[in-house]
């Protein structure tokens, strides 16, 4: 290692495969590593083995979710509770547990306690992504490391020296993948594949843990199955963190943090991803077939993500998204890239109640404003909590998934950004819809888009290029000139949609929530008015903008850069300081063209048109 070079701290066990010790997290004593190794492994184990950041709390959920018919874990209650780490806990501990145990470990093949009849599933992720996420995990765990402060290139030579903790992922990894190829008891899984298709990977994994896991699986119209799917999302996992981590994290390194393919692109130089690469190909000479694992994510690994169907003329520079099948949509619909298509599925799939609520919006259009006001008005004037999250309460139909939303306590009140025509009706449930100009939230979105560089990849992209983006209806949820008219048209047709704009709001926010209490129904109205409109003071006070500014932690799950705020100005003409003349031309020249289809709709904001101008 080159001199000046800063690494992590770590325990060394002693192992006869491993003279010159094994490294192990500091937390981890001989004593302990010796009691692991020494595990008598029972017919009825199933050990989750992988590389660190690999995807093993992902598969332990999803084994814990399978035990127990698809409950997930209580309040309080923490996975570590149910699934031993073998290394940690040692094996006299993992005995203590009830059979039949799933076991974790980080161990090599020739390390573990083997059993014929066991079973072992073991999870790997792409050396470049699992390189940047246990650089992560790394310096958020001080205690264990004292590595808070050290660089990533610093990480990068440890990792390729095959001295991080549980060794050497390229050894590790492939021995795995060759004992798997010769061993019907052991189940190999790449991470990328159960991104890409999990209902798939899981019942591969069902198949092989025996008939009856599948068959349980696939009862009931599968109905097991899919609350597995739902439960072990990124979303509800990010959100129940608590479940699966016992030590706290610093705030802006979650234990579950991205979870998405190719985020070693924002990190890693090219001659670090060219070392990758070679040291892959060099594995792959003493493991035959190593080097091929991730060959069909070529693409994605290599490339910038989500080009299909852009006009590239104009763009230098696209955002990442995922593309998800629908039948309405046969070039795909465009979403954030952390969901999935089962997860999509399932939002579009949702029984809307008769108690629902939906605010619905195109992105950036003030649907967090509005999610606030009637988090308020439900909850008498209380704004949330120190440590409350407002998504804790209000579910996000696209990104947590219909089962995920019937968990939360009726009447519900529901986020999304779908169009009218992919949102689950009901005629009794009530929808409202915001909209702003689409000047102001295309440079929002911007703005989002470039702060969000864990889900887009775009932190260095320009606003031209976004723009274009924009202009071929190509963000995240679809078309703006579609999707905003579209819910206007059916607001005019159906008395279950209340349509406002996000400018009637700033302009008069109190008249606009007693609106919007009429739409809900007169007990709304009687509640807010009463004791000198007491309660519609609160609300109006609470979710001002400087008050939802200040608490801005209480309304985004993720950590921001501190130069762009999630909640960032919030005024009306901000486009004005963004645009060039010919860019809002070609905007004005939109909205006159989406009239001719949607009577009406540019003149929408026909009163602001001083401030539009």
């Amino acid at each position: 290692m080159s001199e000046g070079r800063k690494r992590p701290h770590y325990a060394i066990v002693q192992h006869p495969a491993f003279p010159e010790g094994y490294p192990v997290v500091s937390i981890i004593d001989q004593a302990k590593f010796e009691s692991a190794i020494s595990y008598q492994p029972v017919d009825d184990d199933t050990f989750i083995a992988s590389y660190p950041k690999n995807g093993t709390t992902w598969m332990m959920n999803i084994l814990y979710l399978i035990k127990n018919n698809g409950k997930p874990l209580d309040d309080g209650d923490n996975m570590h509770f149910h699934i031993p780490f073998l290394e940690f806990d040692g094996g006299d501990r993992a005995n203590e547990f009830s059979r039949p145990r799933v076991i974790k470990t980080h161990m090599y093949y020739n390390m573990v306690p083997h059993n014929p009849k066991t079973k072992y599933v073991f999870v790997a992720r792409n050396p470049k992504d699992c390189l940047v996420s246990f650089y992560n995990h790394t310096i958020g765990f001080d205690e264990y490391y004292h590595f808070a402060d050290g660089s990533f290139d610093d990480f990068f030579e440890v990792f390729m020296e095959g001295r991080c903790d549980s060794g050497d992922y390229f050894e590790m990894v492939a021995q795995w993948h060759a004992k798997s190829l010769q061993h019907n008891n052991v189940h190999f899984m790449l991470y990328e594949d159960m991104k890409n298709d999990i209902r798939g990977e899981i019942l591969k994994m069902a198949d092989f843990l025996g008939p009856k896991c599948r068959q349980k699986l696939e009862a009931n119209n599968s109905e097991l199955l899919q609350t597995v799917i739902e439960l072990s999302s990124f979303g509800v996992m990010k959100r129940n963190v608590k479940k699966f981590c016992l030590e706290d994290r610093p705030a802006h390194i979650p234990f579950v943090r991205k979870g998405v393919v190719g985020d070693w692109k924002s990190v890693l130089s090219h001659e670090q991803s060219d070392r990758i690469d070679a040291k892959l190909a060099e594995t792959g000479k003493k493991y035959p077939g190593f080097d091929k694992l991730w060959n069909k994510y070529h693409e994605l690994l290599k490339a910038i993500g989500g080009l299909r169907n852009f006009n590239m003329e104009k763009i230098g520079q696209i955002p990442f998204y995922h593309v998800m099948k629908h039948e309405a949509y046969p070039q795909g619909y465009r979403v954030v890239s952390h969901i999935t298509q089962e997860v999509f599925d399932s939002a579009i799939s949702y029984k809307a109640q008769d108690d629902d609520v939906f605010v619905v919006s195109y992105p950036k259009n003030g649907t967090t404003w509005l999610m606030n006001i009637l988090y308020l008005m439900q909850n008498n004037g209380e704004p949330l909590k120190e440590g409350d999250k407002l998504d804790f309460h209000v579910p996000f139909l696209e990104f947590d998934g219909g089962k995920a939303v019937n968990e939360f306590q009726r009447p519900r009140t529901i986020k999304s950004h779908l169009y009218w025509d992919l949102l689950p009706q009901n005629e009794k449930a009530k929808y409202v819809f915001v909209a702003r100009n689409p000047k102001d939230c295309l440079v929002s979105f911007y703005h989002h888009t470039v702060g969000f560089e864990e889900y887009y990849r775009f932190s260095n992209g320009s606003f031209n290029d976004f723009f274009e983006v924009f202009m071929q209806g190509g963000c995240d949820s679809g078309d703006y000139f579609e999707l905003v008219p579209q819910w206007h048209a059916k607001s005019l047709q159906q008395e279950n949609i209340h349509f406002m704009l996000y400018e009637d709001m700033k302009n008069d926010i109190e008249g606009e929530i007693l609106k919007l209490a009429d739409f809900l129904g007169a007990s709304w109205s009687e509640k807010l008015t009463k004791n000198n409109k007491k309660l519609l003071q609160d609300v109006v006070e609470h979710s001002s903008f400087s008050k939802m500014k200040k608490d801005s932690s209480k309304y985004c799950m993720e950590e921001r850069p501190g130069e762009i705020p999630f909640i960032r100005k919030g005024v009306i003409g901000d486009w004005r300081n963004v645009f060039s003349c010919e860019q809002s031309q070609r905007i004005n020249a939109k909205m006159d063209e989406i009239c001719q289809k949607y009577p009406g709709f540019d003149k929408l904001w026909a009163k602001y048109n001083d401030l539009l101008k």
